[in-house]
């Protein structure tokens, strides 16, 4: 026959105090709200007690699963402390990388995985973490999903994922390389949610501060678009309403694979042709 949960308890600070605390029948309940006894018994050390002493199967599945909840808590709470720290050491990742528009202007920059990598490595070992990445299986067609695994030194770990579908394909891709693009993409954005990564621009104006939001970071570099870049800018205002610059409205465009973020493109420098199509494509998402 089982024990029942509060003969189960009763045992259990039997076997803590070597039998020099008697429980009366009702007192149970009391037992296992107040921290004496039991607060300052060591789980590992009850547990060798409890197998010295030939316990009951129950008594052991029990002090089995106490230990082990124990352990998860410990491993959380190193992983917390762990991660707060990292994130106070942790460099902000620089965008180096530019990309450039068919009249050779920069239309923005990012941050390569690789680049990402390189640059919270060092700390990231210093706090006890390593990460890995895994394909996520259970993407629908059309889609690149992509996990990213944090683990610590303590035990603990978790999993953050990111789906993009898969961008338009440019003449000189192979499928294989579309798909490569955008896991790419997904990686990034896998590692920016794990680890809380602060990623910025590289835009400076002769000094150390950036420049502010205004009308050279909105309007593209060729006029004869401009005012299909402000028609953009105003459809999507609903969902992106407290942006200032081009960035999360981009966002929003790759995340919705109007844009492609795997090439990347991005506004406010596309041609006209593109802009039609984005604007179309915009119009009927967000009906």
């Amino acid at each position: 026959m089982k024990k029942k949960p509060e003969d189960l308890t009763a045992t259990l600070v039997d076997i803590a105090t070597g039998g020099a605390v008697q429980l009366p029948p009702k007192a149970t309940e009391l037992a296992v709200r107040e921290p004496s006894p039991m607060a300052s018994v060591n789980i590992q050390s009850l547990l060798d007690k409890a197998v010295d002493s030939k316990a009951a199967v129950d008594v052991l599945k029990e002090l089995r699963a106490m230990y082990l909840d124990e352990q998860a808590r410990q491993a959380e709470r190193a992983f917390n402390e762990a991660m707060s720290a990292f994130q106070a050491e942790c460099p902000t990742v620089i965008k180096q990388k530019e990309v450039k528009t068919n009249a050779g202007q920069v239309a923005y920059k990012y941050a390569p995985i690789e680049v990402v990598e390189q640059q919270i490595r060092p700390t990231e070992h210093r706090h006890g973490f390593n990460h890995r990445f895994d394909q996520d299986v259970d993407c629908p067609a059309d889609f690149v999903g992509v996990k990213c695994i944090v683990n610590h030194t303590a035990g603990h770990s978790i999993t953050t994922s990111a789906r993009y579908r898969l961008g338009v394909k440019t003449a000189i891709m192979s499928n294989t390389q579309q798909d490569a693009s955008a896991e790419s993409f997904a990686k990034r954005r896998a590692l920016a949610n794990a680890y809380g990564l602060v990623i910025a621009g590289e835009d400076h104006d002769g000094g150390e501060k950036l420049k502010p939001a205004g009308p050279s970071l909105l309007a593209p570099d060729d006029p004869a678009v401009a005012p299909q870049a402000r028609e953009l800018w105003k459809l999507l205002a609903p969902v992106c309403p407290a942006s200032k610059t081009w960035d999360e409205r981009n966002n929003w465009l790759w995340e919705n694979s109007v844009l492609d973020g795997a090439i990347p493109e991005a506004a406010p420098n596309l041609s006209a042709k593109r802009y039609a199509e984005v604007l179309a494509k915009v119009r009927e998402e967000l009906q």
